[in-house]
């Protein structure tokens, strides 16, 4: 037997994520319970590997990398600013934010728990530490800077940068949580000097820490046993118990045959909770039972199931052909080295199982072979899995007065005389803070049409160009652009949407597709809502018999906030009688619509408002006056024109050729914009007579009547001319590597990694308000692109999951002035590497609000002071690694590999699946070569530390005794070797090319047949009757022949011959068993034969060696050899005993058949076996059964003596009274022969003992 390790090795370095471990309890003929030495413990696997479905006897599933609740490492990262300091720290008084030229003290703390989780080995923590680029450190950080739990210590501490550090902390192995902290002064440079931030920035700061802790996940021995059944030694109940040193997910329980001897019959039972003969136990390091909770999330029980273990049988070389039998199996997900039923550390798994022994008559072997070993196979999977967290800190430097938007505390109009052939003009109305209009009413521009379509004015004021009805609208977001529609019939056929710059006085036209059908009779609304877009209306009339009976007023809009160019239609306003009409429309912040119209109501004209709710504008269709939120009711006079709101939250109204303007108090929550009053009206006037004279257009002073159209940007807010909140909505991507916040809008510095799965990407968003007072932010939408290739598994804000989509809201909220509002943004992915678009994952683009490649994140606000340029973010992916697996074939001795043309072997590699896999999880690749020497894969992947393994794809004669999970090599591009590990790992590097190749010797399959020198013709393995000697001496002969089925010229292994005297046979004196060569193929050699055999050395437990090794055997040839036992009958001692007493079972073998194969057994006559080392079991049906070989013995009748007195023949009165005696004697020693023959035969069994680990 081989010398079973106590514990086999395991990585010390690594990411360690699965083990089997095996038990062997072989069959012992005894009826008391036996103990498993110690030293016999199952060689332990422990390896990352994935599986193909084809080999899983767990039940394939799909989970995140994950690990049992309560057992690992866990981190939290915190990092806070102190209020304002001074240089020696002292708190400014009152306490306040910092600012320019203030101090502040960061504090980093990282809460460090379960830091040596039972079975795992301690790896070092990692830290970041990254200052604000505009507050920099007062001096460089140390070790000192740091306060550490007892017997932690700082190993290194690098400077990356003048504001960021990284550090490693060794923990001891007694330690399992504590608290680092970290504190450190910084300094905001003063106003003007170098450094020093803008007016309005967010100062960030933010920290990491991550670990990897490696658990060992080997097996520690428990009881292992076999129990016999009361009354029946034959049968019992075989023990396997395993402890755990970490915890781990179970993957599967898997019982064989070692040998593959078909001589052990399992109970088909499914295991139960408890301790009975087919039960299991699983008990936690708390010794809490928790066996009802892994047995409810068994997926499958299989009492019929052949398949190889997770990694296969480690003890192949030992037991070639083990044969599986049973699995238990649970969920498990190899790409994530992880399941659904978590083993905590320390737990305990008692396996026991029924069954019983074929061959086998009260406890004692039928058949030499006591050597039956049951194996049993505990698998568990468990990720190595990085633990990180990352923290930030932000604040706000300055607050910037607010001058309100361009066209804030400004109304413009358009002016023009009753003719409608007369140069116009822009102007202005400056609103004050009050609400009153200016006295200063200035003219800025004329209002031309621009000639041509492309639109590269201005035009000259003689030109006489006009735009109809001189329609007007204003947005805060286009600066310095007020917005008109061109009259195409008065502008000489160049009509459409047109843009008026205030400082440059240039006329741009828009071109757009899909327009409104404007004509030259009809009035123009024009106005933006609050996204910026802008609805245009024109009319169309209806009427019965002719008679003209209403006027519609379709909208269309156009986006120009996102680009477009094409109009789409929206909602109609219908008046309700035919001399109604829409003039002018504006919008309030919340998307409510306002429409100003002369209303005919019953005859007399009106001038209304009608409001309508953004819910009733946004869903379309025909509104009409019973439609409208509100009604607002002018005066009973015609000609009101134009709509615009001012910065005092009221909405002004201006009618043709009245020196004033209505002032609308609407009463508008400033949060929801519902109307919380009645609205009130009054009349403003314009006092101002002056304007500045344009060539041709009116006398030099007249009254600016502002009649025809208005325009404003306030929108129904109350900003007060610079007293009103200003934010800032920012996105920043955190630095994969470093961990430092980036620069808002820019693209990190460094890739990310994909050798996680999940891939982990990070930013933040934060909005700050810089303005004089607090206010409250809109909703913030974030939108998440990735490449071609990539999946979102989940968007994270602030920890909670947001879907799918990659798109979420953040939602409006209060915010007081000079804060800042952050949120975390975590992006989970997964890769199909087959479809990455690489070139588009490595690059993020021009960062401009279009997706460019990369992971890209994009936000947006309504309110967003300080426009979309540093609203995006982007990481981009590290390039792609290549792994090549390649499978060789290579047969026994030999120094080169097979050739495709060297068939079977060549096609042989198709038969086993090569892969890898990152060892962290994630990225699995498999394949299998379609001969020897060909790639099996050849795919992209991430760069990372890969596993890699290979299994044979089934247990089948081509690749069921091939010595496979061998070394692996491996080469990089150039040709180079790569170092693999001893568990073969191997690290592949970015754009690095790497070829693994594994090479495996196919299996040498021999098998030995014993066979009687002179058989009868109905079955070669039953012997012609022996005929004794007149002394009663015999030879029994028997041929042993090895044949050699592999393929090729190998060597076999060792020869043993099994042979006990049967009872009423003795051995012939001191004579030797003789042992000859009758066959021996050309080339072939013998090494360790024995020629002359004892008594003793056959009847040894195991047997005896006839040959230790036969040497170049060439393809199916045999050796064969003979060997002659010396044997004769036994006198016996009295009536009834020594050979006749016998006769019966010596005169006969049984003479079986099984698949229509012919064969015999020890039962009866002279039965002689053999065995062969490793024998190829899968040759033929009856594999076993034809290793033994039965002789029947004629054994003739005492002769009876006369009684005396009677005629007595020649001599034959003392060789009678000889074998009387004889015969006495035989009767009373042959009952001592007997009884020692059983008990040496039970010593014999308990000596083969033969528990395996």
């Amino acid at each position: 037997m081989p010398n079973w390790p106590h514990r086999a090795r395991h990585r010390s370095g690594g990411d360690v994520v699965r083990s089997d471990s095996s038990r062997i309890s072989s069959f012992r003929l005894s009826t008391w319970k036996t103990r498993v030495p110690e030293i016999l413990v199952a060689a332990l696997v422990v390896c990352l590997v994935a599986m193909p479905a084809i080999t899983w006897a767990f039940e394939p599933a799909k989970f995140d990398p994950a690990v049992g609740e309560g057992t690992t490492l866990s981190i939290n990262s915190k990092v806070t600013h102190s209020s304002a300091l001074t240089s020696n720290g002292t708190p400014v008084s009152p306490l306040r934010e910092p600012t320019w030229g203030d101090y502040t003290d960061y504090t980093f703390t990282w809460d460090i728990k379960n830091m040596n989780e039972p079975g795992t080995t301690q790896a070092p923590l990692e830290l970041t530490l990254n200052f604000p680029a505009n507050a920099t450190p007062v001096s460089d950080l140390t070790a000192s800077d740091f306060q550490l739990p007892s017997g932690w210590r700082i190993t290194s501490l690098t400077k990356e940068s003048a504001t960021s550090y990284s550090v490693k902390v060794s923990v001891p192995d007694t330690s399992t949580s504590g608290t680092i902290k970290a504190v450190k002064r910084a300094h905001v440079p003063a106003q003007g000097q170098p450094g020093a931030p803008a007016n309005g920035t967010t100062l960030w700061a933010s920290s990491s820490a991550s670990a990897t802790p490696v658990p060992d996940i080997t097996l520690q021995p428990g009881d292992y046993y076999f129990t016999p059944d009361s009354g029946n030694a034959c049968s019992g109940v075989f023990q396997y118990q395993w402890r755990l040193s970490s915890g781990a997910w179970l993957a599967d329980i898997k019982l064989g045959d070692a040998k593959g001897q078909r001589k052990i019959i399992l109970d088909d039972d499914q295991p139960v909770a408890g301790t009975g003969p087919n039960s299991i136990r699983v008990v936690d390091g708390n010794g809490n039972d928790i066996t009802s909770q892994v047995l409810s999330k068994m997926a499958s029980w299989d009492p019929n199931d052949s398949s190889e273990p997770f990694k296969g049988n480690p003890y192949k070389a030992y037991y070639p052909n083990t044969r599986w039998l049973q699995s238990a199996n649970w969920r498990v997900d190899t790409s994530s080295y992880t399941g659904d039923t978590w083993l905590p550390a320390n737990s305990v798994v008692t396996i026991r199982k029924h069954g019983r022994h074929l061959n086998c008559v009260a406890g004692i072997a039928t058949d030499w072979q006591t050597d039956r070993p049951v194996i049993a196979a505990l698998e568990i999977v468990r990720p190595a899995m990085p633990v990180e967290d990352a923290a930030t800190d932000a604040f706000l430097v300055g607050k910037e007065e607010d001058q309100g938007s361009w066209c804030e505390n400004k109304i413009y109009y358009t002016d023009i005389f009753s003719d409608h052939k007369r140069q116009s003009e822009f102007g202005e109305i400056i609103v004050s803070k009050n609400g009153s209009p200016s006295a200063d009413v200035q003219v800025i521009g004329p209002m031309t049409a621009v000639p041509t379509s492309q639109g590269n004015g201005p035009v000259a004021a003689s030109s006489g160009r006009q735009a109809y009805y001189h329609s007007i609208a204003a947005s805060p977001n286009f600066e310095n652009e007020l917005y008109f529609y061109a009259n195409p019939v008065q502008s000489g056929g160049t009509g459409g949407l047109m843009k008026y710059n205030t400082k440059t006085k240039q006329i741009t036209a828009i071109p757009t597709s899909g327009g409104p059908g404007v004509s030259s009779t009809q009035s123009i609304p024009l106005g933006f809502d609050e996204r910026d877009r802008v609805w245009i209306g024109y009319s169309t009339s209806a009427g019965v018999s002719g008679v003209l009976e209403y006027v519609d007023t379709k909208f269309s809009y156009l986006d120009l906030k996102n680009g477009s160019r094409t109009w789409v239609q929206g909602p109609t306003v219908r008046t309700g009688n035919a001399s109604s009409e829409v003039y002018d429309i504006t919008f309030d912040a919340w998307g409510n619509a306002y429409v100003l119209l002369d209303f005919n109501n019953w005859g007399k004209m009106t001038g209304e408002i009608w409001r309508f709710s953004a819910s009733q504008w946004q869903s379309g269709g025909t509104l009409s006056r019973s439609n409208a939120q509100q009604i607002i009711q002018l005066d009973p006079l015609s000609n009101h024109r134009g709509l615009a709101w001012g910065p005092d939250g009221k909405l002004y109204a201006a009618r043709r050729g009245a020196p004033y303007l209505f002032a609308i108090d609407m009463h508008l929550d400033q949060n929801t914009g519902a109307i919380t009053g009645t609205p009130t009206v009054e009349k403003r006037a314009i006092t101002s007579r002056v304007s500045t004279a344009l060539s041709g257009a009116r006398p030099v002073t007249s009254l600016m009547d502002p009649a025809n159209d208005l325009a404003g940007c306030a929108m129904g807010k109350v900003t007060n001319g610079g007293s009103g909140p200003k934010f800032k909505l920012q996105k920043s991507v955190i630095d994969p590597k470093t961990g430092a916040v980036v620069e808002p809008g820019k693209a990190a510095p460094n890739p990310v990694s994909l050798a996680t799965s999940p891939v982990t990407v990070r930013y933040v968003v934060s909005v700050s308000n810089s303005g004089s007072s607090d206010g409250r932010h809109e909703a913030i939408t974030d939108r998440v692109t990735v490449p071609t290739g990539f999946t979102i598994e989940d968007v994270l804000l602030d920890g909670k999951s947001q879907g799918k989509s990659g798109s979420f809201t953040i939602p409006a909220a209060d915010l007081a002035s000079g804060k800042v509002e952050t949120h975390e943004v975590v992006l989970k992915l997964h890769a199909n590497m087959d479809s990455v678009n690489w070139t588009q994952a490595q690059t993020c683009g021009a960062m401009n609000g279009s997706y460019g490649g990369g992971f890209y994140n994009q936000v947006n606000m309504e309110g967003d002071s300080d426009g979309p340029a540093n609203n995006y973010g982007c990481v981009p992916t590290e390039p792609p690694a290549e792994l090549k697996l390649v499978k060789y074939i290579r047969l026994p001795g030999a120094t080169t590999d097979v050739t495709a043309d060297q068939e079977p072997f060549a096609s042989d590699a198709r038969y086993f699946t090569l892969g890898a896999g990152l060892s962290g999880g994630g990225a699995q690749i498999s394949g299998s070569s379609p001969i020897s020497g060909q790639i099996a894969v050849d795919k992209k992947v991430p760069a990372g530390t890969y596993q890699l393994f290979e299994i044979p794809n089934d247990n089948s004669a081509h690749t069921g005794a091939y010595t496979w999970g061998q070394q692996w090599a491996c080469y990089d591009q150039n040709g180079a070797s790569i170092g693999v590990t001893g568990d073969n790992q191997v690290n592949v590097g970015v754009n690095q090319s790497v070829t693994c190749e594994i090479r495996n010797t196919p299996p040498v399959k021999g098998h030995v047949v014993k066979t009687p020198a002179s058989p009868i013709a109905s079955n070669p393995h039953i012997g012609q009757t022996i005929e004794p000697n007149a002394d009663g001496t015999f030879n029994a002969v028997y041929d042993i022949t090895v044949t050699n089925t592999s393929g090729f010229t190998t060597d076999l292994g060792e020869v043993k011959d099994h042979f006990t005297v049967p009872a009423g046979l003795e051995w012939d004196g001191t004579k030797m068993a003789q042992v000859t060569v009758r066959n021996l193929p050309s080339g072939a050699q013998l090494y360790g034969i024995v020629q002359n055999v004892s008594k003793d050395d056959l009847a040894r437990s195991g047997g005896t060696t006839i040959v230790k090794t036969i040497r170049k055997v060439p393809n199916n040839q045999s050796v064969v050899f003979r060997i002659s036992i010396p044997l004769k009958l036994d006198p016996g001692d009295g009536v009834g005993s020594g050979a006749y007493a016998h006769s019966e079972t010596l005169g006969t073998c049984e003479n079986l058949t099984t698949d229509g194969q012919r064969h015999t057994s020890m039962k009866s006559g002279i039965a002689n076996g053999v065995d062969l080392e490793h024998e190829d079991l899968t040759y033929s049906k009856i594999a076993i059964q034809d290793n033994i070989a039965c002789i029947p013995v004629n054994v003739p009748p005492p002769f009876t003596p006369e009684l005396p007195g009677l005629p007595l023949t020649g001599g034959g009165c003392a060789r009678d009274l000889f074998i009387l005696g004889g015969l006495a004697m035989a009767i009373l020693g042959g009952l001592g022969l007997l009884r020692s023959r059983h008990q040496a035969r039970m010593a014999r069994s308990d000596d083969a003992g033969d528990v395996m680990p």
